[in-house]
């Protein structure tokens, strides 16, 4: 049952939010290339295959996935009852970036949250969301709806943040440097051979550490921060679609529009409302 549904004026899906029942042949993905999913079990009990680790569930756990993961429900001793709210980094503006842990795939990682009271506060604001949907002429809900997700995917971060130590894994720490560069430079010289060098390392040193604690390539995060970067400003202006792409640090057109196809799937016309 599709709850509630925000999108762009192309169709283009930025938020949604729904309930749904599953059975234990249920299989999911998601289909968006930087698509990011909350997931909170509200009924039943048994065990989730996710990217081939067995993990239990039971009422109130939350279990975050994005487009890295590949999950089925291998067990359940009933139908299982869920919610979950699908969205893009780019719906939630300057805040985006608390959702890099979506992403990132430290050594010892887990979809499920840990944190008991970062469950509960979770929980809660799925409530709020909830509540938004049903209430179809409350003015101002968009924004609610924005600003409660924004809580979620910052209660995500911190519960992730907590149990690995408050971010004290060096390898967290080199991943959060480099994406704080990439941040900085993303009209720049990103370069493989560029990033080593400003951080004192091989070329197959530091794309080794990068993939190893980022689980994903270099030039694929960069890729993904440009294009991610693109959407927005496709969204905000009427400026020329090969001028935003060379002001993001593309040097061609060829390798623009062959690199957002293969990330997004469609063209950048599609993302403009």
């Amino acid at each position: 049952m599709m709850l509630y549904s925000l999108s762009s004026a192309d169709g283009v899906s930025k938020i949604y939010y729904k309930e749904k029942t599953i059975d234990s042949e249920y299989k999911d993905s998601l289909h968006n290339y930087n698509e990011c999913k909350i997931v909170r079990i509200l009924k039943g009990k048994g065990t989730w295959e996710i990217n081939k680790d067995s993990v239990a569930f039971s009422a109130d756990d939350v279990f975050i996935f994005s487009r890295l993961d590949f999950r089925k429900i291998t067990s359940a001793d009933e139908d299982v009852t869920l919610e979950q709210v699908n969205f893009l980094p780019s719906s939630l503006g300057s805040f985006g970036g608390c959702t890099e842990i979506f992403f990132s795939r430290p050594d010892g990682f887990s979809n499920k949250i840990g944190s008991e009271n970062a469950k509960k506060e979770i929980c809660a604001c799925f409530a709020l969301l909830r509540k938004y949907s049903l209430e179809k002429d409350e003015p101002y809900k968009d924004d609610l709806i924005v600003n409660t997700l924004i809580r979620m995917a910052l209660l995500v971060a911190r519960a992730f943040g907590k149990e690995k130590n408050g971010g004290a894994v060096k390898g967290d720490a080199f991943v959060s440097s480099v994406m704080q560069y990439v941040s900085s430079n993303l009209d720049g010289d990103l370069t493989l051979c560029a990033a080593a060098k400003h951080f004192g390392f091989s070329q197959a040193h530091f794309s080794q550490s990068f993939r190893k604690n980022a689980g994903i390539s270099f030039g694929d995060y960069v890729a993904t921060r440009r294009i991610n970067s693109i959407i927005l400003e496709l969204n905000r202006t009427n400026e020329n679609i090969l001028d935003i792409a060379l002001r993001f640090g593309f040097k061609s057109s060829s390798g623009f529009y062959k690199t957002f196809t293969r990330l997004t799937g469609t063209s950048p016309k599609n993302f403009r409302t």
